[in-house]
């Protein structure tokens, strides 16, 4: 639950292999210490947030992504010039450190943890911010990305040399190199814990899981490609799926060159990110029902330069030609057919859901992975179509271009007929260009 940091980009496959080996070391000494000295949480650090509440947080983590530690901690409020426990559970994260860490001064590894702290707030702002403007777009599942606060250290744990236990625990801190990180007065980041069962669904190379069969991650992050006019895009898409919530943390956020190199950190690999999210992307019902352009197939790839001259008009044109010669060289020179997306064979299926207070029938959406967790049929019968319920949502945004000002009215309102996990959206777009300066 913590894959995303600012002390890595892209791992080679000797990095992901140690970088495992350290998850396996800390979920192994994690359990280890919890059955048989429950009492090394008593000795744990305390960090004052921004908000002026603090977090205590124990002194080994309970979990590591690739490059991220993730420490258990409780949310304190100060009372009555005393600290009194909330009860609410929050996760501390650290990075985990460079290989040179022991050679810096104290000075040079606050620094690097400040820094590191303040991209992984940056991009958790960036990524919260599109994650609001794409719920305005009412699609059948939402998107919400915790918000996380900067943390600084002000007691640390004194460990006693003498119980083997705890030199057991010193060694833990000494293997991960936590000693060289968390003193005082350096810096950490605290966020929610995120109750239910914790998913990777896209990393920040693109690559999809397994278990990730679902139209809305890489949807989400072709959204927010396509809707920052090719600036940004937020991949390392993990978190909780609550219902019809996506609950996220730990996103990257790749930028485009006039953003700045490593804007949002080391794990921002950029456009050649963007390039290796589109050379694994296939398009999926949702991605045709935002209207996203396919840069596999070129489908409305002029458009969306057009719509985009404040970018440079080579770099998606580009990236299609990437991709495609990328395609040729992992499947052998593949024939036109193989550069649009599968269609399959899909049935839609719709929902109807009576409900004694609104007698009116709801359109309810019903995921394909699901119908194959429960060992349902794929003979499905399909319903006729029920009548949107939700109003029609209308906006006007203006895009500054070289070429003048566009103007785009849209009116999004979402189909009643039911694609697989995600709703249809239909959109009509009027532009009208006025001059520029």
């Amino acid at each position: 639950m913590c894959d995303s940091a600012d002390g890595g980009a892209t791992l080679t496959e000797e990095q992901k292999m140690s970088r495992n080996g350290i998850r396996n070391y800390v979920l192994k000494n994690y359990k280890h210490m919890k059955e048989n000295h429950a009492g090394f949480n008593s000795l744990n650090y305390y960090a004052k947030l921004e908000s002026g509440c603090f977090v205590e947080f124990e002194c080994i983590p309970f979990d590591a992504g690739s490059m991220q530690l993730a420490f258990k901690a409780e949310l304190l409020k100060p009372l009555d010039g005393n600290l009194r426990r909330s009860g609410q559970k929050r996760v501390v994260k650290v990075p985990q450190s460079p290989d040179t860490i022991q050679e810096l001064s104290s000075g040079d590894r606050i620094n690097w943890l400040t820094n590191s702290a303040l991209k992984s707030v940056e991009r958790h702002k960036k990524a919260i911010g599109f994650a609001e403007e794409f719920n305005k777009l009412r699609v059948s599942k939402s998107v919400e990305v915790v918000e996380i606060e900067l943390a600084q250290i002000t007691r640390t744990p004194e460990f006693n040399n003498e119980s083997k236990w705890q030199q057991e625990l010193v060694k833990i801190q000494d293997h991960l190199k936590i000693g060289c990180l968390l003193f005082d007065n350096s810096y950490v980041t605290a966020e929610p814990f995120i109750t239910g069962k914790f998913a990777k669904y896209l990393d920040n190379d693109g690559n999809r899981f397994s278990a990730s069969n679902l139209n809305l991650p890489s949807a989400f992050a072709h959204w927010t490609w396509q809707n920052s006019g090719g600036k940004f895009m937020i991949c390392d898409i993990q978190g909780v799926r609550k219902g019809t919530k996506y609950v996220l943390t730990d996103p990257c956020v790749h930028s485009s060159r006039e953003s700045g190199i490593n804007r949002f950190g080391l794990s921002d690999l950029g456009e050649e990110g963007m390039r290796k999210f589109f050379q694994k992307h296939v398009c999926n019902d949702l991605c045709r029902g935002l209207y996203l352009v396919d840069i596999r197939s070129g489908e409305s790839l002029d458009d969306f330069v057009t719509l985009c001259t404040r970018r440079d008009d080579s770099f998606v044109k580009n990236m299609r030609f990437d991709i495609l010669s990328w395609d040729q060289a992992q499947n052998g020179n593949p024939g036109p057919n193989s550069l649009s997306p599968p269609t399959g064979d899909k049935t839609e299926k719709t929902h109807v859901d009576p409900s004694e207070n609104n007698p009116t029938p709801q359109p309810q959406t019903i995921s394909s992975e699901s119908d194959h967790a429960a060992g349902g049929s794929d003979n499905r019968v399909q319903q006729p179509p029920v009548e949107p319920q939700v109003p029609p949502t209308e906006f006007t945004r203006s895009i500054t271009t070289s070429r003048g000002v566009i103007k785009i009215s849209s009116t999004i309102r979402i189909d009643a007929e039911v694609v697989e996990d995600e709703a249809e959206i239909m959109t009509e777009i009027n532009l009208s260009v006025a001059d520029g300066n």
